[in-house]
């Protein structure tokens, strides 16, 4: 299944059990709510969600999109965020991966609350956009099978080192509820 089907159906299924708005808004975040990091990026903004919380450094700003979805910036560039995908167990993880995506590395990580596939990815634009732009970015794929979602953390590899990224993807919290 091509990933905009699938976005499309997370975003109304989603929304038929969550209250959206349709406007964008910045998170309110608490700089006073640490998260502790023995690494050398320090996280300090906590941002909270329905449906889970997740710690960025203090140089960043998250602005919530619909369907608790997020978008990282730093200096008024996108540097990253958070989709929450649709997830077919019997499907192959490509099926969360963006179109126009290359695998250029691919493994299972270990000690987080589920199953986490991190993937290297260089993206190119469709020919029809005329652009030529080839992008690198970190995708770390949450899995949660009962759910039939996926939350994709990803970070442009230029913009955001790995470090940073893992802790990052270390700090998200997935707040078990029924609101699905």
């Amino acid at each position: 299944m091509n990933r905009f089907i699938i976005f499309l159906f997370s975003v109304i299924f989603l929304l038929s059990f969550t209250s959206c708005s349709n406007e964008t808004k910045k998170l309110n975040t608490n700089p006073e709510q640490q998260l502790k990091q023995s690494q050398n990026t320090p996280l300090k903004q906590n941002i909270q969600t329905d449906l889970y919380q997740i710690s960025i450094p203090k140089e960043w700003t998250a602005e919530k999109l619909d369907g608790n979805m997020l978008a990282f910036k730093k200096e008024n560039k996108r540097i990253g965020g958070l989709d929450i995908l649709g997830y077919y167990p019997e499907q192959p993880i490509s099926q969360l991966e963006p179109n126009h995506s290359e695998v250029i590395e691919s493994k299972t990580l270990e000690g987080f609350f589920t199953e986490v596939v991190k993937e290297k990815l260089k993206i190119t634009p469709p020919a029809a956009s005329g652009e030529t732009t080839v992008t690198e970015q970190v995708h770390l794929f949450f899995i949660i099978k009962e759910k039939k979602i996926a939350y994709d953390l990803y970070f442009n590899t230029a913009d955001v080192d790995e470090q940073t990224a893992l802790n990052v993807a270390k700090s998200l919290k997935y707040k078990n509820t029924n609101n699905w």
